[in-house]
């Protein structure tokens, strides 16, 4: 096996790996870019106007990171591993490590970026996606009336959509009414529940709309009063009874046709 590796050309080896390879100086210029890695720079170039990828031969690749990251290729530790974002557009995820004389003495670095900007982005989208459907928010027979079905455990980054989406909802629709029904909500609160739902309750009072909670289960109501936790809201045991109580506040009835 070592006589094969003595035959071999060394830029041909690097060049068969499927990686984008970058090497540099002991100074941090890139010397030398596999094939690979020039495939990508042809999709980066063009948002730092180098269309050529031999033209980041000389680059600094402090130009890729930020203080820390700088710090750690002076003084180590390696081999680094980070997830960086280049040019507000492009996530990499980079390996670097140093590249040393038989003496020991550093002699340059040896990084590997793994372009994952599509996963990303797909991430991106799917978390897009759960929040447009993480909070709906329904009709019902009353024009300005609407229902938010509260599903699943909540987080604070659920609550913040949700208190978002609900304040811009009624700004837009002129909803007077808010509905958030508890029923598949089988869990006690935690604390930053209790603070976030108060948050939403105020943040809607403000706007002049009225919030009703329905559907509260056995472990939600154990832990309010237990708690002893007050969210100033009128409750009722369902959906129907809740509507019921607003379409009798609001003077609408339901008549059967003959």
């Amino acid at each position: 096996m070592a006589d094969i590796l003595d035959k071999v050309n060394t830029y041909q080896l690097l060049n068969k790996i499927d990686e984008n390879i970058f090497i540099t100086n002991a100074d941090q210029q890139i010397i030398w870019i596999n094939e690979r890695a020039k495939e990508l720079l042809l999709k980066v170039g063009p948002f730092v106007k180098m269309p050529n990828p031999n033209d980041f031969i000389g680059m600094n690749i402090s130009r890729f990171h930020g203080e820390k990251q700088m710090k750690i290729l002076r003084e180590g530790p390696f081999p680094h591993v980070a997830r960086i974002t280049l040019f507000k557009r492009f996530a990499a995820s980079i390996m670097v490590d140093e590249i040393k004389e038989e003496t020991g003495r550093r002699c340059g670095f040896i990084l590997t970026w793994k372009d994952v900007t599509e996963y990303e982005d797909i991430i991106k989208e799917g978390k897009e996606l759960l929040q447009e459907i993480d909070a709906p928010i329904l009709n019902t027979i009353i024009d300005s009336v609407n229902l938010v079905p509260v599903t699943g455990r909540l987080t604070a980054e659920r609550l913040e959509t949700m208190q978002i989406k609900s304040l811009t909802y009624c700004s837009e629709h002129r909803t007077t009414t808010m509905i958030f029904d508890f029923t598949s909500f089988q869990y006690s609160l935690e604390p930053f529940e209790v603070v976030g739902l108060r948050n939403l309750v105020n943040a809607l009072g403000l706007m002049g709309v009225q919030v009703f909670f329905v559907g509260i289960g056995a472990k939600m109501a154990q832990s309010i009063v237990q708690k002893q936790i007050s969210f100033d809201v009128p409750t009722f045991q369902s959906f129907k009874q809740g509507l019921q109580h607003i379409m009798k506040q609001k003077g609408y009835k339901l008549v059967k046709e003959k």
